[in-house]
């Protein structure tokens, strides 16, 4: 069955997916080997004989083509389909490529004599197909993706052009500087250019198109192009965002082009050398674009352009202290910086233009914003490639450092970019954040979004190497109906222990195993988790994880996962993640689902924990005091968590009355007593003090109380907590009041003995003692930080404050004094056990986790 995905605009079949990804796989392949000031056309014109100025002219012809943009936007406009429109004007540009290649060959041959002429005549054709065709398909792209969503889709688009531009310039480059006649390999190159336009062309028609239900049925005339022009200069926000980009443009391309002449001439790098710099470039780009995408999703577009465009103002500088001697250090310097801060501003100012313009006008407002920018830059180059032509070789040599021409271009291009961030500040947009606010947000989350980039990055590059449908996923996610009824589910737990999540895993797996999904279970062989899930009949592995990356625990679990085929990851411990992730990685991204029971009391943002939290894609919490403590202390999401409480089998174990008799008998309770009892694990953080200094007040009131405190002891320091508990009650003179009955594995026998269930504790993470008396029909008692998320205080128990032994008292007594209210109590627990806290129930909010994790 074909897979379909919404696209804002209705449904689009799931193989749609893959021709979008081929058409970007080709389509960056030409654009990088003609991009005007890149390195293949600077060198191709080098070759060619082309001067300074010529190649500032050359460079600026596609922005001065612009000044057309008002006349083609009205085609566009007019048109019904973009697509075709697109298309059409695309389609010549693709055979101007075939002459473009063989112009280097006519040259070799002496079969021209003025090529810069001639090129300059294609390139001013190719340039004026491309301005229609670059309307229509940005027109045709806005009304695809949605607008919440561009940022995200974009972003992902760009790390597939970049990953394959990257490839194809290092590969190209090496293969000029190898080749000993220059004109044949430009040739080859530009060739190779001009066939992948073609099967980026074929992609092109593969992709849908839709309808332009706002499509102009006015006739071209001078006096409507006026008018819409006037339209446009009336909205005097989007007009500020025009001439932004107009001295933006100015001084981007008063040096851009020169950049890549300065490094081949100046310093005699190879083109192989150039592009291996310019890579260093693309992977920072690569690694923060889903980043920066995120943030001006979130924040709004013109902050992130604000903080990005400050800082490649001072790039210039950087250049113009770059020597032969030094450009080893200063330039991989550079380019980080450079693909760090373009990879948000690039993202940024594409969306803004298309957010501030009117949808009934766009293709008009976007060509605007092309012509007044592309008559600022196409008089940049002119200037500074004359300025350097002046100047020639005359230099100021001071011996360490000269100052020349290109010099004086590069300080002058840094003062210019200054001037435009004024004129950016002014621009509105809606719902935009304040520039401190986005930058804090950068400043602690930048090192995650690029260890979260470098992650996108292995996904993309190394795992299509096996997998190649990760690609398709990744660019846009596919859902995948093939599972949607069962899952192939691998639990995780690494602890020895026999406690809350423990007990969870094993009951939500038999649960899920009753719903027809198949899971399978990695522990630690010889833990009680291990010996249990053995006996259940389980499918079992042995395997101790570990904190650290280990090969071999990663090819383990990689074993496990292709053997079952593996569908959800669920790991009860974020100690075992950095494994599970890599192994998921290897297996084609497996989703991985993360359960926390635990309060973390520092905040944990460092590189290692972002990584990994960026790798997870949903954080189960057991109480939503849980979920709001995990925001606040780690880098996550609040929209990747959610809150799932600990589920109980309120059919078979947890049945009210089931063990009283037998479970009072052994303890030699008689009918009379009323039992409190406190389960936790003897340790002052369960806070058994409070309850023995609450006991006197409440034996006063109820004679016949005993308290029942079950709990094991983990370490010594809990062995000298307990001796101190039974010091303080000997010197009480309560001591026969209470009884230690130590670690049980009958806690369903243990609480429906009792008369109440009490929690001291400030953090009862997951609150399963008080959900288990709810269960058994015994009213609770909780403190305001442990049990009010579960606790309705006088409905179905009552709520103290945290250390309080008077206020544990007065709302132990308020219970058990009446024995109706106490019966009340614990059926409106029943009730809101059955209604909240049944396993079934739960289970199948895990299920419904399962299934947004896999779409």
């Amino acid at each position: 069955m074909e897979t379909e995905a919404n696209t804002g605009i209705g449904k689009l079949p799931g193989k749609v997916y893959t021709d979008f990804l081929w058409e970007v796989v080709f389509g960056v392949i030409p654009f990088v080997i003609i991009l005007p000031g890149g390195v293949f056309l600077t060198a191709y014109l080098l070759t060619l004989g082309a001067n300074n100025t010529e190649i500032g002219f050359i460079s600026s012809i596609p922005v001065l083509i612009n000044i057309i943009a008002p006349f083609a936007s009205f085609l566009v406009e007019r048109a019904e389909s973009r697509k075709n429109t697109s298309l059409r004007f695309s389609l010549p540009v693709r055979f101007l490529w075939i002459i473009v290649a063989l112009i280097p060959l006519l040259v070799y041959s002496n079969g021209i004599t003025h090529p810069i002429i001639f090129f300059i005549a294609i390139f001013i054709l190719i340039s004026a197909l491309n301005v229609p065709t670059t309307l229509a398909w940005t027109s045709w792209m806005g009304d695809i993706i949605p607008e919440k969503e561009r940022g995200h889709y974009f972003g992902r688009r760009s790390i597939v052009a970049g990953i394959i531009a990257t490839i194809a310039s290092l590969l190209l480059g090496k293969f000029l500087d190898l080749i000993p006649e220059k004109h044949i390999g430009f040739s080859i190159v530009f060739g190779i250019g001009a066939a992948a336009g073609f099967l980026s062309y074929f992609m092109l028609t593969r992709i849908p198109d839709t309808k332009n239900t706002l499509a102009s049925k006015e006739s071209f005339s001078l006096d409507h192009v006026f008018k819409k022009i006037q339209k446009v200069f009336a909205d005097k926000n989007f007009m500020k965002l025009v001439w932004f980009n107009a001295a933006w443009a100015f001084s981007l391309s008063f040096m851009g082009v020169f950049a890549n002449v300065f490094m081949l001439k100046e310093l005699n790098m190879s083109i192989t050398l150039v592009v291996a710099f310019a890579t260093i470039s693309t992977l920072s780009n690569l690694a923060l674009t889903p980043f920066w995408g995120k943030i001006a999703d979130k924040y709004g577009n013109k902050p992130v352009m604000l903080i990005c465009g400050n800082v490649l103002g001072l790039t210039p500088i950087l250049w113009a202290i770059t020597m032969p001697s030094n450009y080893f250090i200063i330039i991989p310097l550079l380019y980080v910086l450079a693909g760090t801060f373009w990879a948000g501003f690039n993202i940024a100012a594409f969306n803004i233009v298309l957010k501030l313009s009117p949808k009934a006008d766009r293709a008009f407002f976007l060509s605007v914003n092309m012509l007044i920018p592309s008559i600022t830059a196409f008089t940049a180059p002119l200037i500074s490639g004359f300025l350097i032509d002046a100047i020639g070789t005359n230099k100021i040599d001071m011996g360490f450092y000269y100052f020349g021409a290109f010099q004086l271009v590069f300080i002058l291009c840094a003062f210019m970019r200054s001037f435009p961030i004024k004129i950016l500040k002014k621009v509105v947009e809606p719902q935009e954040e304040h520039v401190e606010k986005v930058m804090r947000s950068v400043k602690t989350g930048i090192a995650g979004g690029f260890t979260e980039g470098i992650g996108v990055l292995f996904n993309y590059v190394v795992m299509p190497v096996t997998f190649s449908g990760t690609l398709v996923e990744k660019l846009i996610k596919v859902k995948d109906t093939d599972w949607e009824h069962s899952f192939h589910v691998l639990q995780i737990v690494s602890s020895g222990a026999f406690k809350v999540k423990e007990r969870s895993v094993i009951s939500l797996s038999k649960q899920l195993i009753a719903h027809g999904h198949k899971v399978v279970i990695a522990a630690k062989k010889g833990t009680t988790i291990y010996d249990r899930a053995v006996e259940q009949g389980f499918t079992v592995y042995d395997i101790d994880i570990g904190m650290w990356p280990n090969p071999f625990k990663i090819y383990q679990l990689y074993k496990i996962i292709k053997k079952h085929k593996i569908q959800v990851i669920h790991s009860h411990s974020i100690t075992d993640l950095s494994n599970i992730i890599l192994a998921s990685r290897f297996t084609n991204w497996v989703p991985i689902v993360l359960s926390k029971y635990t309060y973390t009391f520092n905040v944990q943002m460092d590189l290692v924990t972002t990584w990994m939290f960026a790798n997870v894609s949903r954080v189960i919490a057991a109480k939503e005091f849980l979920r709001k403590n995990l925001v606040d202390t780690l880098p996550v999401l609040p929209k990747n968590t959610v809150t799932v409480y600990s589920g109980l089998d309120l059919k078979e174990y947890w049945v009210p009355g089931k063990y009283r008799e037998e479970a009072r008998r052994g303890f030699g309770f008689s009918e009379n007593e009323k039992v409190i009892t406190l389960v936790g694990r003897i340790n002052e953080a369960k806070e058994q003090l409070t309850l023995i200094k609450a006991a006197p007040l409440i034996l006063k009131i109820l004679p016949e109380a005993k308290f029942l405190l079950v709990g094991g002891l983990q370490n010594e320091k809990d062995e000298v907590y307990k001796a101190k508990l039974i010091v303080r009650l000997r010197e009480m003179g309560i001591h026969d009041k209470f009884i230690f009955a130590g670690f049980r594995r009958d806690i369903g026998a243990i609480v429906d003995a009792s008369e109440l269930m009490v929690s001291c504790a400030l953090f009862e993470t997951s609150g399963i003692t008080l959900i288990q008396g709810m269960a058994m029909e015994k009213p609770v008692a909780g403190t305001v930080g442990g049990g009010s998320e579960i606790i309705c205080d006088k409905l179905n128990g009552r709520i103290f404050p945290y250390g309080d032994h008077k206020k544990l008292a007065e709302a132990v007594v308020s219970i058990l004094k009446t024995k109706n209210k106490a019966r009340e109590m614990g059926k409106q627990g029943r009730k809101i056990a059955e209604e909240i806290f049944a396993l079934d129930k739960i289970t199948l909010q895990i299920e419904n986790i399962y299934r947004q994790v896999r779409e």
